[in-house]
C-alpha cells in the first residue's frame, strides 16, 4: 500500500477530528446533564480515544515507514561502503584521498609494498614526498591542478623508498565529489610498474649492442679488401688440404666464362698468364672428370685447361 503524502494525511487528520468531535457532541446531547468539568473530561477522553487509531494510520505509520526505509538505504550504503574497503585494502595498487584541506583521508595497505611506508607512518605525517628529485616539478604541477578540479592518468613517474630504492610508478589522479557534484578532495591509483621498466631497458640496452655490432659490421665490410679475402681464402684451403699452392676462380656471369681470381703458393705473374675457362668448357670438364675437390696430380687429367702452365708448375 502506497504512503499518502504528508498534505493528504494532514486534511484527513483535520476531517477526522471534525467528525469526531460532531459524533461525540451528538452522544453528550443525549446523555443527562453532567457538571462542567466532568463533561469536558470526557469530552478530551472520548477525543483523544479516537484520534489515536487515526494518528496511528495516518501519521505513525507513514513516519515509521519513512525511518525503516531510512535505516535500509543507510544499512545499504554501510554495505556498499564495507564492500568497496574490502576492494580498496585487497588491491596491489596504492589507493590515497584527499580533502580540500591536503588532509589524508583514506590510504590502503598497499602504501607499504610500494613505499616501504607503512599507513600508521603515512596518517601521522599525512603527507610524505617520495617523488624523484627529477620528476619532482611536473607532478607537483599536477597535484596543485588536482585542487582546481582537473585530473590526469597514466602519468609515469619515479619515487623514493624508505629505504632509498628507486621504482617506476604509473599514475591516475581525479577530483573526489560528494553527492552534490562539489568537490571535497581529490583521490588516486599508484600502480607499480617497476618490472616493466626494467624489462624495457634490458630490450632497449641489447638493441643498442645489436645495433652497435651492425656499425661495427659495417664498418669492417666498408673496409675490407676483397681481393686480400681471397687470398685468404686460399691459404686456409692450401693449409687444410696440405698442398703448397691454391688458387680460386669466380664466374663470370655476363662473358659465361671462369676467371683466375687469387692464388697463394704461385709464381707471381701466374695469375696474368692464365687464360679464363669458358663455361662449356668447364661443364664438360665436370662432366668428364666428375665433381673433383682435391687432384693430387692435376696434369693426369686429360684436356685440362692451361695445361702448359700447369706443366712448368711441376
Amino acid at each position: 500500500m502506497r504512503n499518502p503524502s504528508p498534505v493528504r494525511s494532514v486534511v484527513i487528520l483535520l476531517v477526522s477530528v471534525f467528525v469526531t468531535e460532531a459524533l461525540l457532541m451528538i452522544l453528550l446531547s443525549l446523555l443527562p446533564p453532567l457538571p462542567e468539568w466532568l463533561d469536558v473530561l470526557l469530552d478530551s477522553t472520548a477525543l483523544a480515544v479516537l484520534l489515536l487509531p487515526v494518528s496511528f494510520f495516518f501519521v505513525l505509520r507513514p513516519l515509521h515507514a519513512q525511518i525503516a526505509g531510512r535505516r535500509q538505504a543507510e544499512e545499504a550504503l554501510r554495505e556498499s561502503e564495507r564492500k568497496l574497503r574490502l576492494i580498496a585494502e585487497n588491491t596491489t595498487d596504492v589507493i590515497l584521498a584527499y580533502d580540500m584541506e591536503r588532509r589524508l583521508i583514506y590510504v590502503n595497505p598497499a602504501v607499504q609494498e610500494l613505499t616501504g611506508y607503512t599507513v600508521a607512518e603515512l596518517r601521522e605525517r599525512n603527507y610524505i614526498n617520495w617523488l624523484y628529485s627529477e620528476d619532482e616539478a611536473r607532478m607537483t604541477a599536477l597535484w596543485e591542478d588536482l585542487f582546481a578540479g582537473k585530473g590526469f592518468s597514466g602519468e609515469e613517474l619515479r619515487i623514493v623508498t624508505k629505504d632509498g630504492q628507486i621504482k617506476w610508478c604509473l599514475s591516475s589522479w581525479g577530483p573526489l565529489y560528494d553527492e552534490s557534484g562539489r568537490q571535497i578532495g581529490v583521490q588516486g591509483r599508484e600502480h607499480d610498474i617497476t618490472e616493466r621498466k626494467r624489462r624495457e631497458e634490458q630490450i632497449r640496452r641489447h638493441a643498442g649492442h645489436a645495433e652497435a655490432l651492425a656499425h661495427i659490421a659495417a664498418g669492417l665490410n666498408a673496409q675490407l679488401d676483397f681481393e686480400l679475402l681471397l687470398s685468404a681464402v686460399c691459404e686456409e684451403t692450401a693449409r687444410a688440404l696440405g698442398t703448397p699452392a691454391a688458387s680460386v676462380g669466380l664466374y663470370d656471369g655476363e662473358r659465361e666464362v671462369i676467371y683466375h681470381a687469387a692464388d697463394c703458393g704461385l709464381p707471381p705473374d701466374y695469375r696474368q698468364r692464365t687464360i679464363p675457362l669458358p663455361r662449356a668448357v668447364y661443364d664438360e670438364h665436370v662432366g668428364r672428370a666428375g665433381a673433383v675437390s682435391v687432384v693430387p696430380n692435376i696434369q693426369a687429367l686429360p684436356g685440362i685447361p692451361n695445361a702448359p702452365l700447369q706443366a712448368e708448375l711441376d
